[in-house]
């Protein structure tokens, strides 16, 4: 019996060192020259593409939609495993996989401007046609200090607006973070719905709809286990209702996106894939969760100006250089310096404020052909701000109020809609352009 055991230890250490010589090799030959790890770009003369991988994840166990009450609620009964790892080296925007895309919302029967007047302390829409004004109703008192304006976003057709309620400032605390939600309200302002609250250990921070408007996509975060910081970062898909959620992303890796506050940039764009950036850009498919990097060292704040609508083509400058984006793919556009640039909804014209003398501009993609909208004038500081829906109008600020300029009339002559009162004190403009609110 002492025999055996004894021959019985020295096969198990033969068995063994086979094991690792066999590893040794393994390693060895994936670090020849020409061998690329899995997942990586391939070596010198290979012509394999890289690839997204995605490991399975459980599903979250999420409450019968609609809970009692008829409020909708998003609530993971758990913090996910990481799920996505990104791809290894920045993939080419031009080379993303084909998504299938639904319509926009059609025709459109008038346009309407939603803007915020500081000097009155309230949300107020103007209709384009009749100038008829009215005034959104005060936020519920429990809600005024959680809701940023810049947030505020209309869905394609113009039936809803999204909000989130984001609660911040200096010492906030987790019950600040447990109010964060998510509604749906009437462009009348009436009639908001709450589609996702916060739990114990997770809350949402921002929302944004696809650009057919069936579906609405939102970031959240789920906090440590001592709940004193986020332990990953999600990413949520809902139909515009908010039934039927589904996390898509959960990647506690991804730090550098701040999915702890509103993103820098986070938008569903025209090709289907939902761009999430702050130091680098990175591109998720929606309908399986794959993640894509597209670039790295972009200035997040600027590429809201710099990627067109369908999220394929940009112009560059000092913070978002044209090299860098022809490097990740992207149809470059080639603009003289200006103080801003806004993109048509259907991406075939651009309008910018010229750097010089030449005033403001408009550039037709489709033909090449470029023409002065504004001639510039010592002093004037031109804010432009947002085609509309249907492409057709054109809105800017000046100190004297809130312009629009009718694309298809001969002449595009601006129209004065506001006159900015300025704020009684400071003297600031008190308007604000947030966004128009197409009619059907």
């Amino acid at each position: 019996m002492k025999n055996t055991l004894i021959y019985l230890r020295r096969a198990a250490g033969v068995i063994l060192l086979a094991a690792l010589a066999l590893l040794f090799l393994l390693l060895a030959r994936l670090a020849l020259p020409g061998h690329s790890p899995p997942g990586a770009y391939p070596g010198p003369g290979e012509t394999s593409t890289p690839t997204a991988t995605r490991t399975p994840t459980p599903t979250a166990t999420l409450p019968p939609y609609p809970p009692p009450g008829g409020q909708g609620s998003v609530l993971p009964t758990f913090t996910p495993e990481p799920t996505l790892t990104p791809t290894p080296t920045p993939w080419p925007v031009s080379a993303l996989p084909k998504l299938e895309m639904q319509a926009t919302p059609g025709t459109f029967h008038g346009m309407r401007i939603l803007y915020v007047d500081h000097a009155k302390l309230g949300f107020f829409v103007t209709d384009l046609s009749n100038q008829d004004t009215f005034q959104w109703p005060v936020w519920p008192e429990d809600q005024r200090d959680g809701n940023p304006s810049s947030m505020l976003r209309v869905s394609p057709d113009g039936n809803q607006i999204l909000y989130s309620l984001w609660f911040e400032g200096p010492g906030t605390s987790l019950d600040d973070l447990k109010r964060n939600s998510i509604w749906t309200m009437n462009p009348d302002g009436s009639n908001k719905r709450q589609l996702v609250e916060a739990s114990e250990d997770w809350y949402p921070v921002d929302a944004i709809w696809s650009p057919d408007g069936r579906r609405i996509a939102f970031r959240a975060a789920s906090l440590d286990p001592l709940r004193l910081m986020p332990a990953s970062r999600e990413l949520w898909v809902m139909n515009a209702d908010g039934s039927e959620p589904r996390q898509v992303l959960s990647d506690p890796t991804l730090l550098k996106l701040g999915m702890e506050a509103p993103a820098l940039f986070f938008r569903w764009m025209g090709n289907g894939y939902i761009y999430l950036a702050s130091d680098s850009l990175y591109a998720v498919n929606p309908q399986d969760g794959s993640l894509y990097r597209l670039m790295d060292s972009v200035d997040a704040l600027y590429l809201g100006f710099t990627l067109s609508p369908d999220g394929q083509q940009a112009w560059g400058f000092t913070e978002v250089p044209v090299e860098s984006l022809r490097a990740a793919g992207f149809h470059t556009i080639d603009l003289p310096e200006n103080y801003g640039v806004v993109w048509s909804p259907d991406g075939s014209r651009l309008a910018y404020v010229t750097a010089g003398t030449e005033g403001t501009r408009l550039r037709d993609l489709t033909s090449g052909k470029e023409r002065q909208l504004l001639p510039y004038k010592t002093g004037e500081d031109v804010r432009l701000k947002a085609f509309s829906p249907d492409n057709r109008y054109l809105a800017y600020q000046t100190d004297a109020g809130l312009y629009t300029i009718d694309l298809e009339s001969e002449h595009m002559e601006p129209k004065l809609v506001l006159t900015d009162p300025h704020e009684p004190i400071s003297g600031y403009r008190a308007l604000d352009f947030l966004a128009w609110i197409p009619v059907k």
